[in-house]
């Protein structure tokens, strides 16, 4: 089931849940003022995190995550969200046990869910926060959880935020990790500086892209840099043409001798088989695409001179490992989701459209122009690589 027929699902009918849901929630607030609960951190045993989109907000949440264990340092922590992101949560030390929804066919979708939902009513949590924006299925998840004190964030006139104990309004000119910080103030918890946490990996990790580099031959001396065309399943508007980030990557070489590494998912294997087609010489170009799974990606984006990517998740991935990033930005802005760390450029041209896509419109744009992206030039993002790469 792709990203639109989901969006679609959450949009239709979790508005008309959402809804009616917001109803019970008004009368039991309204009928039963006593009960309505309040929160009381000493009680705080079991608690449940809920996040579902993007691998960047993974990355996000993870310093958010941290400081919430250091303040509740002997409660349970649950994390649910998607299965495509156990891979990189699996291993991060400050999360209990993952509970996921799988979203690979609607069927699928629809049991994991219902699964889901049992598993945490039946360890009834007292605290839940909800870190989604505009998702309708996490706040009804919540609202039906059967947790004690709920917390989630209300994005502008959308009813989701009457099915929460406590919530902030979401504030579209900050950072996304500001957003989060200011989420958890609810439960106590206080965040002055937000520092990226790099991904847990595992020896059997580090094995797997050494093989794969030493298949190809790289030595230790040899300059890595990576790029990555795709974007996922997200919106198409969001790419950098191909043929830039080929004349890019030709230039580099010519330049540097680098090894180029175009990354990419699974799903993207044939729009990196095109950009490779479009090389003269392509010898120190290597395709990655589909070959590794998200903590081998980190290991492999760890021993990268630089990376250049979309606005999508491997740039924030690559930047929490500590390296060297462009960031290529137009239907989406960086106020809200540029990398984290000093290491991290990123070009946006703040167009009069842009952004077009936002946690008001459920990140849904019908743009066909992409003139945000287009508007980025080879020579400019080229002039910032070699400043990176020492030339």
């Amino acid at each position: 089931m792709n990203l639109s027929k989901v969006k679609n699902v959450d949009r239709y009918i979790g508005n008309i849940l959402c809804a009616i849901l917001s109803i019970f929630a008004l009368i039991k607030k309204v009928a039963c003022p006593l009960f309505y609960p309040v929160f009381e951190p000493k009680n705080v045993k079991k608690m449940l995190f809920i996040k579902f989109w993007g691998l960047g907000n993974m990355v996000f949440l993870m310093p958010i995550f941290k400081a919430i264990r250091n303040h509740f340092k002997d409660a349970e922590i649950d994390f649910l969200t998607l299965s495509l992101n156990r891979n990189i949560m699996q291993t991060y030390p400050h999360i209990d046990s993952i509970v996921s929804i799988d979203t690979s066919t609607f069927f699928k979708f629809i049991t994991s869910t219902i699964r889901a939902l049992r598993k945490i009513r039946k360890k009834r949590f007292e605290l839940l926060v909800d870190f989604e924006i505009y998702v309708k299925i996490s706040a009804i998840l919540s609202f039906l959880s059967a947790a004690c004190f709920k917390v989630g964030i209300a994005p502008g006139r959308q009813i989701r935020g009457l099915l929460y104990n406590a919530k902030i309004l979401y504030n579209k000119d900050v950072h996304i990790t500001k957003t989060y910080a200011d989420l958890v103030k609810k439960i106590g918890v206080q965040i002055s500086k937000i520092e990226p946490i790099g991904i847990s990996t595992t020896e059997s990790d580090e094995r797997s892209v050494q093989d794969f580099l030493k298949k190809f031959g790289i030595e230790k001396d040899d300059i890595l840099v990576g790029m990555h065309i795709g974007s996922g399943d997200n919106f198409i508007g969001r790419r950098w043409p191909k043929h830039n980030f080929v004349q890019l990557a030709d230039l580099l070489i010519k330049e540097y001798d680098c090894k180029l590494f175009f990354t990419g998912s699974a799903g993207e294997k044939e729009m990196v088989k095109e950009a490779l087609k479009m090389f003269h010489e392509n010898k120190n170009v290597i395709d990655t695409a589909g070959q590794f799974n998200t903590r081998q990606l980190a290991c492999l984006l760890r021993k990268m001179k630089l990376f250049v990517s979309n606005d999508t998740g491997p740039l924030h991935i690559a930047s929490c490992m500590g390296t060297q990033v462009i960031g290529l930005y137009g239907p989406n802005t960086p106020i809200i989701y540029g990398p984290l760390g000093n290491k991290a450029q990123v070009f946006y041209k703040n167009l009069k459209c842009s952004p077009c896509i936002t946690n008001l419109n459920s990140k849904t744009s019908y743009c066909r122009d992409f003139k945000c992206m287009k508007n980025i030039t080879v020579k400019e993002v080229l002039e910032v690589a070699k400043r990176c790469l020492g030339g």
